[in-house]
This record gives structure tokens, sequence and C-alpha cells, in this order.
């Protein structure tokens, strides 16, 4: 009996002293960019990170410059921001003081908007 008691009580703590969104949602969001035409490099705050179609993880609570260039094309760009998730707020709000300090910290309630970015490519004028 004191043996379950000892892992109820253990299992109780680890709940919480950790928070909703570090639990269900990461530091990380996925982010998917497609271009008209395909087969154009993808870069992120100035680093090539592939060609498109491309689905990207990248680290919440920064923003990024995303750049998108294909021979014979205009560059296309886009922005994505950082942006907080309220009822993360909420959740943590109601689970007491420590896991809406963690959430706070790690950035784990925040996400990544947006999440899907699609360009259509002009030709270069002649």
């Amino acid at each position: 009996m004191k043996k379950i008691i000892i892992i109820s009580l253990f299992v109780a703590l680890s709940f919480m002293f950790t928070s909703c969104a570090t639990i269900f949602s990461g530091n990380t969001d996925e982010v998917v960019i497609t271009t008209s035409p395909s087969d154009a490099l993808v870069s992120v705050n100035g680093i090539p990170r592939g060609y498109t179609p491309l689905t990207l993880e990248l680290g919440k609570g920064d923003s990024y410059t995303i750049k998108v260039e294909k021979e014979g094309y205009q560059d296309g760009y886009a922005t994505i921001s950082d942006k907080v998730g309220a009822g993360w707020v909420v959740l943590d709000v109601f689970s007491g003081l420590v896991p809406l300090i963690i959430d706070a910290v790690t950035g784990s309630w925040s996400g990544l908007e947006p999440d899907n970015i699609s360009l259509a490519l002009m030709p270069l004028s002649e």
C-alpha cells in the first residue's frame, strides 16, 4: 500500500511540475512551403534548406524570413512569426504557477504562423 501511495505521489508531482504546452506541443513547429513552379531553392534567414515542396521543423519563439528562388523567376519572400496560443496560457493559469513559468520560459505555448506557405513565382521580364 505504501508503495502505491509513493508511486501515485510521484506521478502527481510529475504532472504538477510539467506544463500543458510543453507536453503536448513541443518546442518546434512544422512549416510546409510550396511553390509554383516547384523545385525552387528555399532559404531560411539566409541559410539554404532545400527545394520545394519542402517541410521544415522550425523552433518556436523566433521569427523567420523565407526566401524562395528559381532561375528565370523573381524571388519570392515570406515571413513566419511566433504567436502565443491563448488556449495554452489559460490552461497553464488553471494548472498553477510552475506550469505557467515552464511554458513561458520554453516558448512551448507559442506557435509559428503561417504554417503553410504557397508562393507563385513570377517569370522574369525579358
